[in-house]
């Protein structure tokens, strides 16, 4: 079993971390996909002291929607940002936690929605599951994951995206996926 979201590099963990990764362990835990803000160095930093204590956990990264407004004005700087982030953690295997918030929208809509698109048409580039994050936002998160990060509506593109992005990775062969799964149920 394991931990497919958790925060071990936050604040909250900065003064018991190996006690809490000890505790994971003893529970049954192998592994855990600990989430970064590719906007926050300091969680990258930490996030190597969560290696040392377990050294299975792999991670995620990405812009939350809630730092989005971070790229006001330049949204052409998120991918590369983010594939930096990426780059520099060899225990990276996914884009996140990305998406949309609309309850809090601590930066405006339509730049979340551009940050969004953007870290999608990176996971898609990169062959990397996503981890989202989607509060009242139900109905765009899936229109952008629909068109894979386009515009939505755009021609071509269509629904394909989603088993694009999850076939060849995530389901075991003879579930619609020819071609078989390293990482799918037997």
């Amino acid at each position: 079993m394991i931990d497919s979201h958790c925060h071990l590099a936050d604040d909250a963990f900065v003064d018991d971390l190996e006690e809490v990764t000890d505790r994971a362990k003893a529970a049954g835990l192998k592994s855990a996909l600990c989430i970064l803000d590719s906007t926050n160095p300091v969680e990258a930093t930490r996030f190597r002291r969560v290696v040392e204590a377990w050294p299975s956990v792999r991670c995620a990264t990405g812009v939350h929607p809630h730092q989005a407004g971070q790229y006001r004005d330049r949204e052409d700087d998120v991918q590369s940002a983010v594939a930096r982030a990426i780059a520099e953690l060899p225990q990276a295997c996914a884009v996140g936690e990305i998406g949309l918030d609309y309850h809090y929208d601590f930066a405006p809509r339509e730049l979340q929605q551009e940050v969004f698109r953007r870290q999608v048409r990176l996971a898609r580039e990169q062959a990397l599951p996503v981890v989202i994050h989607t509060r009242e936002a139900d109905a765009d998160t899936v229109a952008i994951l629909l068109c894979g990060g386009c515009r939505p509506g755009a021609a071509g593109v269509g629904s394909r995206v989603l088993c694009v992005l999850f076939r060849d990775r995530h389901l075991p062969a003879g579930r619609g996926n020819p071609g078989g799964g390293e990482t799918g149920p037997g």
